[in-house]
């Protein structure tokens, strides 16, 4: 960029005095002329003549500049007589450095035709070796700068760069035989030196270079701290001052010393979240602050300009407090202590003193403010017990307040111990399980050491005595066995060495029964907001509390004011991937009501591991059905909405079937060819379709399963027969003696069936032998038949042969002789044993009147042959009793071994 600056020329001309007087040219030559230079800037200066100061008519200076015999800058300038007179000089800043070419200046005027010509030249450098100008030069950011190489005899130029991206090559030139130039944009201040270089056939050189910004200091303000010196403060212009290589220099109220000092004073945004440094400057001086209002100038420069900031200010109205020293705490209490001070200044003593204190305990803080004359005491109150807090302070004048002065450095203290905070009670009921549950005091609620807590039960309908439970200080809950259909009223506290805390009170409800709608809740970002309508029951607030699906007693809460009807619940309480249950419940005199019920995930997870368990397959027909166990809700970390099912065959077909039915266990795929497949089983979520399980099955033929049905059936038959078949062989003797026994022979012991004529007897010596009808023996259930005595004490007994057995008459034809032949006659073996002695026999025949003691002949002597009807043989032979219930209609008759006998 091209820079020029005409000073005013004076010229004083002379003019001949006189019509009288010869006319002639008027001759007004500078004179003295002398050219200097300082960097890239040309500095052109001369005398007037004497005879300038006769001149009437402007004069016109013309100004040339010429660069190794080129024309490189030209300009004029008119002046008025006036202006004339004197020494005038003449400055221009040149593009190219100096050093690059000869530089030569000529100095024309023209007055009345008439002309004059001075010239002065600045030769240029001479060198030996490659040289590049300008050398460690600072330039302004977004300047143009020109960088010249100089190539000895013998050399040839190869290139020209820079080497780093603040600069832009904006291109090479030629500007003599020896001498290349390269004109470079600068677009950024790198904070480090330039290195542009230049390069021959036979070496190389560089210079480095700076590229900044010229001061933008701003915001001045002057201050005391000390009552005794003045402090001024301003914002530095820009942060990347490079001091070593373009140094700042301050001066306030123009005086030369040094006083820069630098601090970084870190300001957040609230908005962004984020430090942002902003460095100060800072200088002092010794100073009179009573004076009154004073103008205070602060002049920053460095060698690309500089800059001048004001500030006007009586400091005795601006007095920034030094930080209180050796602060202290003293008659330190459960409640309350003492805080002192000493201030290093003593003028602070008289100045009526506002003092912040700071107060920290864990993440809470409090800030309070105190007032006073040369203030350096005061109280701290409304402590916490067993709590240690850290507190700091800083001061300021009450009258004229500026600004706050320093903090003071951190004190720690630690209050005395108390009885401890009523503690926060709540409870979880299903069906005659309670819990009562507490949330553990913290240091400040606890006041001490918890020894133990306290819990006292009784009914709230005021029936059954009190009954108390010490529970150890570890523990936070007690689980109680209540009978459901009472409310009870339970009260907890807690005890350290100075006394137990406040009762706390809650009531137990019964259980409810009433069908409270549970609905369904997203978390966001990991957290829960729940809102509810609000409840005209709530007289103390309400209770939000939340507990994870399969572990119902780890219940955590929190308690809200009445206007209150909204929660978040954070993360920092919640699991990702765990399901809640959340309630909303009232708090009123009585017991808690239920409001409001919900239930989600703050933050769905994918379902990892197995998920379907026990995963099976059933063919019918053509279909396949493939069902699983039911899936548990501690297995679900995030919503199922249904099930995808899906079948692939040899020919990478695939068959999809799905339920929007997170409660189902089967899907069936109907209606499939004969082939092999893979089943794959899925769940999908919220997050994904998850838990894949895959499994290969040959979907065969319906026949085909018939007919191995029907030979699986014939083969199971066959090897039951033959088993049953073997058996029956190993067993045969054991088999035919249960099922068919061998049937003795008769044992003959007289000889009374042997002759026909032994064989009669008196009572069938008659002329003709009839049929005779004996009664039939009948058997009657044993179970009914009591034990009788008989007229000599003994009792009867009987064993009875099956139910319903009657002997069948048998007829017996008139003959004259019996033989053994003819009528065989067998016995089988029978529970009753006799000896069959002769068979014509008498039996006894029993009344029904068994206190009668009559026997009845069974046959009458003096029967008729007509009478005796037929004769029914026993073949099995019995002892029977009277049984007194036993009707004798039935024709039935007992039997006893006296009467009839076997052949032994």
């Amino acid at each position: 960029m091209k820079t020029w600056n005409v000073l005013l020329l004076l010229f004083c001309l002379s003019s001949a005095a006189g019509r009288g007087q010869e006319a002639g040219v008027l001759r007004c030559e500078p004179q003295s002329l002398n050219l200097t230079s300082f960097e890239q800037t040309l500095w052109l200066k001369w005398e007037d003549g004497p005879s300038c100061t006769s001149v009437t008519d402007t004069l016109t200076y013309e100004l040339t500049v010429h660069a190794a015999d080129k024309q490189v800058h030209h300009e004029e300038a008119t002046l008025m007589p006036e202006q004339m007179g004197g020494n005038h000089s003449w400055t221009w800043t040149s593009h190219l450095p100096l050093e690059c070419a000869p530089q030569s200046v000529t100095l024309t005027y023209w007055y009345n035709n008439t002309s004059s010509r001075a010239k002065q030249t600045l030769p240029g450098v001479q060198f030996s070796k490659v040289e590049l100008f300008p050398k460690d030069k600072v330039f302004r950011v977004g300047s143009e700068a020109t960088f010249c190489c100089m190539v000895p005899p013998g050399d040839s130029f190869t290139n020209m760069s820079i080497d780093d991206k603040s600069g832009t090559n904006m291109g090479i030139g030629r500007i003599s035989s020896q001498v290349y130039a390269m004109t470079v944009l600068f677009k950024d201040a790198r904070g480090s030196l330039i290195d542009v270089t230049c390069e021959t056939n036979k070496t190389d050189a560089g210079t480095g270079t700076v590229v900044d910004y010229p001061p933008a200091d701003r915001d001045l303000q002057c201050e005391t701290r000390d009552l005794a010196s003045a402090e001024c403060q301003w914002s530095l212009g820009r942060e990347d001052y490079w001091y070593h290589h373009n140094p700042m220099e301050y001066h306030l109220l123009g005086r030369e010393e040094a006083c820069l000092s630098f601090s970084d004073d870190q300001q957040r945004q609230s908005h962004q979240h984020q430090f942002q440094l902003t460095f100060k400057g800072r200088c002092s001086l010794k100073f009179q602050v009573d004076v009154g209002e004073t103008n205070w100038t602060l002049t920053a420069q460095n060698k690309l300009g500089n800059v001048t900031l004001h500030d006007h200010a009586d400091l005795s109205k601006r007095v920034r407090m030094l930080a209180p020293e050796n602060v202290a705490v003293t008659n330190v209490n459960a409640r309350n202590a003492s805080l002192q001070w000493r201030w290093s200044v003593r003028r602070y003593y008289h100045l009526n003193t506002t003092c912040q204190i700071h107060l920290t305990f864990g993440k809470s803080n409090t800030v309070s403010e105190v007032f006073g004359l040369g203030l350096n005491l005061t109280f701290l109150t409304d402590l916490k017990p067993n709590v240690f807090y850290r507190v700091k302070m800083r001061c300021g004048t009450a009258q004229h307040f500026w600004k706050w002065g320093d903090w003071s450095k951190s004190v720690g203290f630690h209050t005395k111990t108390d009885v401890p905070e009523a503690v926060d009670v709540w409870m979880q009921r299903s069906k005659n399980k309670t819990m009562v549950v507490w949330k553990m005091p913290l240091a400040n609620q606890s006041r001490g050491q918890i020894l133990d807590y306290t819990v006292a039960l009784t009914k709230a309908s005021g029936r059954g005595q009190l009954n108390r439970t010490t529970v150890p200080h570890s523990d936070h809950r007690l689980m109680l066995s209540l009978d459901p259909a009472e409310e009870y009223i339970v009260s907890i506290m807690a005890r350290n060495i100075n006394g137990s805390s406040p009762p706390t009170t809650i009531t137990i409800p019964t259980p409810d029964e009433t069908q409270v709608k549970t609905s369904r809740i997203s978390g966001t970002k990991g957290a829960f907001s729940v809102s509810w309508r609000g409840s005209p029951e709530a007289s103390c607030g309400y209770i939000v509390d939340w507990y994870p699906v399969e572990d119902p007693w780890s219940v955590d809460w929190m308690k809200l004011p009445p206007n209150q009807t909204s929660a978040n619940i954070t993360s920092k309480h919640l699991t990702d991937g765990c399901r809640y249950f959340l309630s909303v419940y009232a708090c009123t005199q009585g017991s808690p009501v239920l409001v409001e019920r919900r239930e989600g995930y703050a933050t769905e997870t994918r379902i990892q591991g197995k998920l379907f368990q026990s995963l099976n397959h059933k063919q019918r027909n053509l279909d396949v059905e493939v069902s699983w166990d039911p899936i548990p809700l501690s297995r679900q970390t995030a919503y199922i909405h249904g099930y995808n099912l899906y079948c692939r065959n040899s020919n990478k077909h695939v068959v999809n079937v799905s339920t929007a039915d997170p409660e189902a266990t089967s899907l069936t795929a109907k209606g499939l060819k004969v082939d092999l497949y893979e089943f794959t089983v899925t769940a999908q979520t919220a997050v994904g379709e998850c838990c894949k399980e895959t499994f290969s099955f040959t979907l065969n033929s319906p026949t085909d399963k018939m007919t191995m049905a029907v030979l699986f059936s014939l083969g199971a038959l066959f090897l039951f027969l033959f088993f049953v078949t073997i058996i029956c062989y190993k067993q045969w003797r054991c088999i035919k003696q249960k099922v068919f026994p061998p049937i003795p022979k008769p044992v003959l012991v007289n000889r009374w069936m042997t002759s026909p004529v032994l064989l009669e007897s008196p009572f069938l010596l008659s002329a003709q032998v009839h049929p005779i009808d004996i009664p039939q023996l009948c058997n009657e259930p044993k179970a009914a038949e009591p034990e009788l005595p008989t007229q000599d004490g003994t009792h009867w007994t009987s064993s009875q042969s099956p139910a319903g057995y009657c002997n069948q008459p048998l007829k017996i034809r008139t003959a004259s002789h019996l033989s053994v032949d003819s009528a065989p006659f067998s016995l089988s073996s029978s529970t009753c044993r006799g000896d069959l002695q002769n068979p014509s026999y008498n039996l006894k025949v029993w009344s029904e009147d068994r206190n009668s003691g009559s026997e009845q002949q069974l046959l009458d002597a003096s029967a008729s042959p007509t009478s005796s009807g037929q004769y029914k043989p026993q073949t099995d032979m019995e002892v029977f009793r009277p049984h007194p219930l036993r009707e004798e209609s039935q024709g039935c008759i007992p039997c006893d071994s006296d009467y009839i006998s076997l052949p032994r």
